[in-house]
């Protein structure tokens, strides 16, 4: 066995499903995946939307340094 991080493993297990056909138009993760700028590439790359959290600091690549707060939100 090779080591893989969680984010490569996510990746292998949605590869092998959407090429076996597994309809899939966007997935969700935690911030452990959104960190990992090649798992956010791998959906870019096969055109399946995505949901992930990062770090309040990360940068995303868009000219966003920091995610927006909800108006409607309270807590940090």
């Amino acid at each position: 066995m090779v080591f893989a991080t969680k984010p490569q493993l996510a990746q292998a297990m949605l590869a092998r499903a959407m090429d076996a056909g597994v309809p899939a138009r966007w997935v969700t993760a935690n911030e452990a995946y959104g960190q990992d700028s090649k798992f956010r590439t791998f959906c870019d790359q096969r055109r399946v939307g995505y949901v992930v959290a990062v770090l309040r600091d990360q940068q995303i690549g868009l000219g966003v340094h920091r995610p927006r707060r909800h108006p409607g939100r309270t807590s940090p």
